[in-house]
């Protein structure tokens, strides 16, 4: 899928040359805040892995231009879920929430089965909205919610380019099993988010 590895090139160059203009800007630290605190989620990581395991199923079967669609609104919702949260809304009940789309999704990854468009859109925004949530409740008082968000959303945006062009090969190829280790990926996600269900009801 060469339009993932020509936006995964661009988007890195881009970000790159972003943090090198900007360094020197006191604010930008607000920018690099919402990177840090979306790598080092363990539950934004395994959404932005299971999704991007989801999305490049999806594209191997229905075609990229959809597909590239959709990672696109996933980055827009994660704004909008940042200032959902910072607005003043708050729920308590989206950590769990959260799990339970990752639990879906590794689910949907293990059966491989082509969706329509619509039903790809309709998982690929709300776990927008719902990652960007989650995300922005780890945001300190004072930053800048702008920065913070666009931090939140190109990571999260790079990141799930990374997994579609790592995944890229082993989806369409010809034999047998390396389809097969992504769908077993898939249900080793779901597992997790099983477990770490199981563990956050407990408390």
């Amino acid at each position: 899928m060469t339009v993932f590895r020509f936006l995964l090139g661009f988007s890195f160059g881009l970000s790159s040359s972003f943090a090198h203009a900007h360094l020197s800007s006191g604010g930008m630290s607000d920018f690099y805040v919402g990177v840090l605190h979306t790598v080092e989620s363990l539950q934004s990581l395994l959404t932005l892995l299971v999704l991007g395991l989801f999305l490049s199923q999806q594209a191997a079967q229905q075609g990229l231009t959809r597909i590239n669609r959709s990672i696109f609104l996933f980055f827009v919702t994660i704004i909008i879920g940042v200032f959902i949260f910072t607005g003043g809304t708050h729920f308590s009940s989206i950590v769990l929430v959260n799990l339970t789309a990752i639990i879906v999704l590794g689910i949907l990854v293990a059966f491989a089965k082509k969706l329509p468009v619509l039903v790809v859109y309709l998982v690929t925004l709300p776990m927008g909205l719902i990652h960007g949530y989650v995300i922005g409740t780890a945001i300190d008082p004072g930053r800048s919610i702008m920065l913070y968000a666009i931090g939140v959303g190109l990571v999260s945006f790079f990141s799930i380019l990374f997994v579609c062009v790592l995944t890229d090969r082993a989806v369409l190829s010809e034999r047998v099993w390396p389809p097969i280790i992504i769908r077993v990926l898939g249900s080793w996600l779901a597992a997790i988010g099983i477990m770490m269900t199981a563990f956050l009801l407990r408390l």
